[in-house]
């Protein structure tokens, strides 16, 4: 099974295409898990009148293409055997999913990286984009590997959740890194699908906003505050309403005053001290829910909170807030 990302924001004129171009591909044995936005009204109207079985809607609270495909991954089944992120406004060539697999398994392939087309809006002037054979040495140069490559899901897992502490490619911290633990990289020589180049693309800066942020706070709590110990600790008064606030213990106390939920966003780092009010923000809009304990996340998973990131050690917190939004 192949299980394809598609995190979607303000693309209703080009997702049905999007979609239709993987549902009718060759190679039927695939997961379409999609993630929108919760006020991008017309994309999921779109995605409500969708009857294939094999596709999964996710709702996202807020517009972040690393965020969403980080919220697919947890979503991922436990049959699958790769994984692919596509983007909503882009063409998947017919029979190219059965091909580039195939290609995959005959290599034994940890990614299958291919070739694509760059075309505009109307998909209409077809340029042909040939990535190169893989070089340990020039991916450290220059990324050139797309992040609609096919990836063993089991290779994922060491190098999530995904960041973009890289400004050239969301996801070239992880080719770089899967290049450095000598996993296998395999270039698939052919064109995959047509990249759609308009103004109102993912990586467009017309849709760039809320890059940074300014403050953390971080509770009472002192089994927290050694995790983030090199972290500079700041009141949660200092916030500002356009700025993410961290807030780590004793939750409950402010949503009973609403006084939390005067911010922006929210991040509340949930452990074993705070996770029994976790029925009090499971419906609220700006939260979004981090964990580092294996137990508290599968407590977060069956409650079906949205928005939740697994952190493994205080900088992931950091790239986390640092993500670039759309």
């Amino acid at each position: 099974m192949i299980s394809i990302l598609l995190p979607t924001f303000r693309h209703h004129k080009y997702i049905e295409e999007a979609i239709e171009s993987i549902l009718s591909q060759s190679y039927s044995d695939i997961e379409l898990i999609v993630v929108a936005v919760y006020n991008d009204n017309s994309t999921i109207d779109i995605l409500k009148k969708i009857k294939d079985n094999r596709v999964k809607v996710v709702i996202s609270n807020y517009a972040c293409i690393t965020h969403q495909w980080n919220l697919a991954l947890l979503e991922v089944s436990e049959k699958s055997d790769y994984t692919m992120n596509f983007a909503s406004d882009d063409i998947m060539i017919k029979g190219s999913l059965e091909s580039i697999y195939n290609f995959a398994i005959k290599n034994d392939a940890d990614v299958a990286y291919p070739d694509f087309y760059r075309v505009d809006k109307n998909l209409e002037k077809r340029v042909r984009v040939r990535s190169v054979p893989y070089s340990h040495n020039e991916l450290l140069k220059g990324c050139y590997i797309t992040d609609v490559s096919l990836v063993k899901r089991k290779s994922w897992n060491k190098y999530l959740p995904l960041t973009n502490k890289d400004a050239k490619n969301r996801i070239y911290r992880v080719w770089k890194e899967m290049s450095r633990d000598k996993l296998k990289l395999c270039h698939y020589a052919n064109p995959t699908f047509l990249y759609r180049q308009h103004n109102k693309n993912i990586h467009s800066k017309e849709n760039a906003s809320q890059k940074n942020f300014k403050f953390i706070a971080v509770g009472r709590n002192k089994k927290l505050r050694k995790f983030y110990k090199d972290i500079e600790l700041v009141s949660v008064n200092c916030i500002s309403k356009n700025h993410f606030v961290v807030y780590f213990s004793n939750p409950f106390k402010y949503i009973r005053h609403q006084e939390i939920f005067k911010y922006k966003k929210i991040v509340i780092h949930w452990d074993h001290s705070n996770i029994d009010a976790i029925d009090l923000f499971i419906d609220k809009l700006n939260i979004y829910n981090i964990t580092h304990d294996d137990d508290i996340l599968k407590i977060l998973k069956e409650k079906e909170v949205s928005n939740i990131c697994f952190i493994k050690n205080p900088n992931d917190l950091l790239d986390y807030l640092r993500e670039e939004r759309y």
